[in-house]
């Protein structure tokens, strides 16, 4: 597989800013979180742009999760399907889309394992403060371009404060370890996000994040976007939600959408 080109746009970004968002509300509810063992959640995303080369991509993700709640943290199961349209070759690294050798279809994305540890609650100044480990496995099929048919390996820290009247602040740092196929040497990737939020009723959550993820090749280039969400707990079981993500940056999606719902038991 030759090197690939062009500059990158984060998918599974979808799923993390969600749970950076609503992270405070999970850890200030602790004890009805522990009212439910399993979590099952669903989204689409459809994002689109031309991420810095001469050809337009349009990317279809559908994630479906499982989660299991533990009593300091969760350990959580993604398999996604995921559809590329593109005017020339396109590779999926890390859920960021580059131009590649790959020639877009569709089918089963990478699958991945996430651990999540409570390590913190709020007390005076200090914010809530969770560890996190994700394991992506080279699943997805390497000859349309869904995958890199290697590993990946992330390590990252979320924080979370709430504020007087009904703010919040999230932020997080994550460092993944990029596997390298054959003739490939990807740089490794850091990740960082900042948002502030606002429980506006007690079911409605809204949310804006600066997000940044740092280019993994010499011709790729940094991703620089602003995320709008709305999570809306239609009961204490169910969650639905919705995402805007606008580029600011050619290493950046031009426009994204999602919406999703999560379901406890």
């Amino acid at each position: 597989m030759k090197e690939t080109h062009g500059s990158e746009n984060c998918v599974i970004r979808t799923a993390r800013i969600l749970m950076r968002a609503v992270l405070f509300l999970a850890m200030t509810g602790i004890a009805m979180a522990q009212d439910y063992t399993w979590q099952v959640e669903s989204s689409v995303t459809y994002q689109t742009g031309s991420y810095g080369s001469d050809q337009n991509t349009r990317f279809f993700y559908w994630p479906v999760t499982v989660k299991r709640f533990l009593r300091k943290g969760d350990v959580s199961l993604t398999v996604p399907y995921s559809d590329i349209t593109t005017d020339g070759g396109v590779t999926v690294v890390d859920g960021a889309v580059l131009e590649g050798a790959g020639s877009g279809g569709s089918g089963l994305g990478d699958i991945s394992i996430k651990g999540r540890y409570n390590w913190m609650e709020q007390s005076g100044r200090l914010p809530f403060i969770d560890l996190i480990v994700r394991l992506k496995l080279p699943t997805a099929n390497e000859s349309k371009g869904l995958g890199t048919g290697e590993a990946d390996m992330g390590l990252g820290v979320e924080l979370a404060r709430r504020f007087e009247n009904n703010y919040l602040g999230f932020s997080d740092l994550t460092y993944t370890m990029i596997g390298d196929p054959e003739g490939v040497n990807y740089r490794n990737r850091l990740d960082a996000d900042v948002g502030v939020g606002n429980q506006f009723t007690p079911k409605l959550l809204g949310c804006v994040s600066y997000d940044y993820r740092s280019a993994i090749s010499d011709s790729s280039s940094d991703s620089h976007s602003l995320t709008f969400l709305a999570n809306y707990k239609v009961v204490p079981q169910v969650k639905t939600y919705g995402m805007l993500e606008v580029g600011l940056s050619d290493g950046a999606p031009d426009f994204g959408i999602t919406v999703g719902a999560s379901y406890r038991f």
